[in-house]
């Protein structure tokens, strides 16, 4: 009885195509003997989607040691998964046929798998050392972790046949590694950043313009599948043109510079040929966006949100996850002031604040870029077409890059110890989805002990500005202060049903009743406080400001039983519906707190009643719809 083969630890995986030089380089950088680990730990796959005699022949005379597979013929994504299908390491290590890697490459891997045993992804740093001479020169460079390229990363074997490996619809070589590495997070496959592993990519000579243009059909499929606010080509010219000429103006002027920019125009304007056929084939493959019913983004200073999120790069000083603040604003300019700079004094700075504000507002913008933040805090100041928070919150769900999303408001105030507090809990338990706190107000004081919950038969209590006592779970957090886990808030997204065209009140509701339902925590606690300035709206929209006007009423009432419908149970939302007409509460009046109000002196509760009523009415009659269609983690599948 023979024994069975001893099975490497490591397999390395190479896709090629018709490139013998390049390859023969890389696999000797491989040899036993050339990498520090031992050879008996590794194997190496050459998967060839050329399917050359002479592959075979220089791999069988120069390389015999190394596994030779041909593959599938149907782009580098699909060649890829044909040699992890039949690699036989428990980790994957991915590489390219025209880089260098180091001797101690996948020495650094398995040290690194050793140290970090939860794990599952590593990522490794890719240098050009030889730079690029002229702007016509390209090669993928990684030196601070975050991009995930496919010439150097490892995946245990089992974690990449859960995520189902590379993606195959993308048929050429590009965002196929950028889509595996949103799937792995979605997944809350923890991924480690492992500068030793060093692999060295000379440059290489761009392709034409021509089909560097014809790659972004992959960058459109991209954004779609990933939630991208559509159309996206427009944004993709801008990103594009911003991108070249910048590498341009940066190297010495030559010929290869006017290459460069005939290789531009070229690429623009095969995009511009292209870009609706290409969106149009990306909507019929994922037809529901995550994000639908809003207008997107109208403009952003950092040319690069023209794509998709990339990872923020980790500041030395800052530790644990990421973090991206939201603020929407419109007309408040001394209060946004005043909020950003307690966001740049914070003892833990963001690593990115985006400013959303509407098109015509120009000096809430100008504010944004005045204000100085901390070294390493990225700005971000879109604009959105559409009315209302909750196209400006969308906006900015869809372009934070934070793996922590924080919302909060322009006449909010944070205070010192506010997001520290925030990330510590988070870092409690990883079924935590969201977490808030109390938010001081200049005219109200108290206790209460009861914040944030929806009680059985749907009556919402929120008293968040009077929480008061320990830490503890509730079933929604406020908007002026709250954070969630990126992807979580991503998954949910805002209901763009709400009404409303300034605060659209009870958005809160519609974002974390769908986590409370799907199992999510959501966690209150009054010690992360902000002190919350609660300042005049701009026009009609006066609801929670001491003011009545009869159509901010009823969008309110409207968008608290919109959230109510989608999460109440049959029988809870028969015992909703019977309470609500009946009694209510002064903020959505039934009869008796409608007669309660009047007895008061409030002379508008016969209009808030009907106001509720007609609202109320408009909800129970939509409610057959049901809940729009979304995928949500869960609990606990988030890093």
């Amino acid at each position: 009885m023979t024994a069975p083969e001893a099975r490497p630890a490591w397999s390395v995986v190479i896709p090629t195509y018709a490139r013998h030089e390049t390859l023969s380089a890389v696999l000797a950088c491989l040899a036993p003997g050339a990498q520090t680990l031992d050879a008996a730990e590794y194997e190496v796959v050459v998967t060839d989607d050329a399917r050359l005699p002479a592959t075979r022949a220089l791999l069988a005379a120069r390389f015999p040691w190394v596994r030779y597979i041909e593959g599938p013929g149907r782009g580098p994504a699909a060649n890829r998964n044909h040699g992890a299908a039949q690699a036989r390491g428990a980790w994957l290590a991915f590489t390219d046929d025209d880089t260098l890697p180091a001797p101690t490459w996948l020495a650094a891997y398995a040290a690194a798998a050793a140290a970090h045993p939860r794990a599952e992804a590593l990522e490794g740093r890719t240098t050009c050392p030889g730079g690029f001479g002229t702007p016509m020169h390209y090669a993928p460079v990684n030196e601070t972790g975050g991009l995930f390229w496919s010439c150097n990363i490892a995946v245990r074997r089992d974690t990449f046949r859960k995520v189902e490996g590379f993606d195959e619809g993308f048929t050429v070589a590009h965002m196929e590694d950028q889509d595996l590495r949103e799937r792995l997070r979605w997944m809350g496959v923890e991924t480690a950043w492992v500068p030793a592993a060093h692999v060295e990519h000379p440059p290489r000579r761009q392709p034409s313009g021509t089909r560097l243009g014809l790659l972004r059909a992959a960058e459109v499929r991209y954004l779609y599948k990933h939630g991208a606010a559509r159309p996206v080509a427009r944004r993709m010219l801008r990103g594009i043109a911003s991108m070249r000429l910048r590498t341009i103006r940066a190297l010495p002027w030559s010929a290869d510079s006017w290459a460069a920019l005939h290789s531009l125009f070229e690429e623009l304007r095969v995009v511009r040929r292209y870009a609706a056929d290409w969106e149009r084939a990306a909507a019929a493959e994922f037809p529901v966006p995550v994000r639908e019913g809003h207008a997107g983004v109208a403009g952003a200073d950092d040319p690069s949100y023209a794509f998709a999120r990339r990872p923020l790069p980790r500041h030395p000083g800052r530790e644990g996850p990421t973090v991206s603040v939201v603020v929407p604003s419109w007309k408040r300019h001394d209060d946004l002031a005043r909020c950003l700079r307690a966001l740049a004094a914070q003892e833990r700075t963001p690593d990115e604040i985006l400013v959303v504000t509407r098109e015509d507002d120009e000096p809430s913008r100008e504010v944004a870029r005045r204000v100085p933040l901390p070294e390493g805090c990225e700005r971000v100041l879109p604009r959105v077409h559409e009315a209302g928070v909750v196209a400006a919150l969308q906006t900015g769900l869809d372009l934070a890059r934070g793996e922590i999303v924080v919302l909060t408001d322009d006449d909010a105030e944070a205070r010192p110890d506010w997001i520290r507090r925030l990330l510590e809990t988070f870092a409690r338990d990883r079924m935590i989805g969201g977490v808030g706190g109390r938010d001081w107000q200049p005219h109200e004081r108290g206790d209460a002990s009861e914040v944030g919950r929806v009680q059985w038969f749907g009556r919402v209590i929120g008293r968040h500005h009077l929480g008061a006592g320990p830490a503890r779970t509730v079933d929604v957090l406020k908007g002026v202060n709250c954070a969630f886990r990126a992807p979580l808030a991503r998954a949910v997204g805002m209901d763009a049903g709400l009404r409303g065209s300034g605060a659209q009140v009870h958005w809160e509701l519609a974002l974390c009743l769908p986590m409370r339902r799907a199992g999510w925590t959501l966690v209150y606690d009054p010690a992360i406080a902000i002190d919350h300035h609660v300042a005049p709206r701009d026009g009609a929209d006066q609801v929670h400001r001491g003011a009545f006007a009869a159509e901010p009423y009823a969008d309110a009432v409207h968008n608290e039983a919109r959230a109510l419908a989608h999460h109440l149970a049959p029988v809870r939302w028969l015992a909703y519906t019977i309470w609500a007409g009946l009694v209510g509460t002064t903020a959505a009046p039934g009869l008796l707190s409608a007669l309660r109000l009047r007895l008061q002196g409030h002379r508008w509760a016969g209009d808030a009643w009907r106001a509720a009523r007609v609202a109320r009415a408009a909800v129970r009659a939509a409610r057959a719809e049901g809940p729009p269609p979304r995928w949500i983690p869960v609990p606990g599948s988030l890093p």
